[in-house]
């Protein structure tokens, strides 16, 4: 059965904050996750070329992840403006970037 677009509209309103709020759940764990690989290099008095590596990975998935945090928001904003062809109005959710027309990094 296909969606109406009052449900389209109600499953998109749930689903656009759940996503950029995962991603912003992924990012304090990985940032978590580099805070306590520092702390335990420093309080076990490992040298400072210890778990380098693991931190060079963790800052990488992090710029991912920021990258990824950019392309949530271009796709909110671009469904804000599909949502006022179709005559449904913001509910107050849109972050103040896709509201506003702040450019978002590309």
């Amino acid at each position: 059965m296909p969606m109406t677009l009052p449900a389209a509209e109600a499953r998109i309103r749930r689903e656009v904050p759940a996503a950029e709020a995962g991603i912003d759940d992924a990012l304090l764990q990985t940032i978590n996750l580099m805070a306590t690989v520092l702390a335990a290099r420093r309080d076990v008095g490992a040298s400072a070329d210890a778990g380098q590596a693991v931190l060079m990975r963790l800052a990488k998935t992090q710029n991912s992840l920021i990258e990824a945090q950019c392309g949530i928001l271009r796709a909110h904003s671009e469904l804000r403006k599909a949502g006022e062809i179709h005559g449904i109005g913001d509910d107050g959710t849109c972050p103040p970037s896709a509201i506003d027309g702040y450019k978002i990094a590309a």
